[in-house]
């Protein structure tokens, strides 16, 4: 049997290959399992390769946290420009939260450490209070209410949009049923709450 063609990617390339097969280690076995010579032997190279791209294995979590939370609020802001009502950026939002977690949801599981946390603090975090600002208006202009109140409407309507996620992550079921009843929900929630 011949022995398999190594494939000489461009340094960008090279970095999404890491983080793609860091990502893989990390949900297949566990965030304590991650090491640099876990993501040589499934990505095919040497340590010494890895310690080109990050100095520490800290570094990279950091850039895979980076790299995950923009392309998640990227898709968001994306797909809202061609919204047309406030119903369909609640089901965008629902159904971006939906995905992620069928994929795994890297995210959640780099945001709960503390110092990988950290690289949120600039550019990334900018990109969410874009999504947050978007989402409060909208519910000022829906529910004819305050901007604090629409603040506090979004937390839970956030809550109940994750929570169904994960629960959906769990138990499976039908996604797109599950997607319209949290949306339901939330909708319902937002018309009790700003009485």
């Amino acid at each position: 049997m011949a022995a398999k063609k190594r494939t000489r990617l461009s340094p960008h390339d090279r970095l999404m290959h890491l983080l793609d097969c860091a990502t893989i280690i990390i949900l297949e076995r566990g965030l304590s399992s991650f090491t640099i010579d876990a993501l040589a032997e499934e990505a095919g190279v040497s340590s010494s390769l890895i310690y080109k791209y990050f100095d520490t294995r800290l570094t990279l979590l950091q850039k895979l946290l980076h790299r995950e939370f923009t392309r998640f609020f990227n898709e968001i802001v994306e797909r809202i420009e061609d919204a047309e009502t406030f119903e369909e950026v609640v089901t965008i939002v629902v159904s971006v939260n939906f995905d992620e977690d069928v994929k795994g949801n890297i995210m959640n599981i780099l945001r709960k450490q503390a110092d990988v946390r950290e690289v949120l603090d600039g550019t990334s975090s900018e990109a969410a209070a874009q999504i947050n600002k978007i989402l409060i208006d909208s519910i000022v202009q829906q529910f004819n209410v305050s901007a604090e109140r629409a603040r506090q409407m979004l937390v839970f309507g956030s809550g109940v949009s994750q929570q169904a996620a994960e629960d959906f992550g769990r138990r499976g079921g039908d996604g797109s049923a599950m997607v319209q009843d949290a949306v339901r929900f939330i909708f319902a929630g937002m018309e009790a709450f700003r009485k």
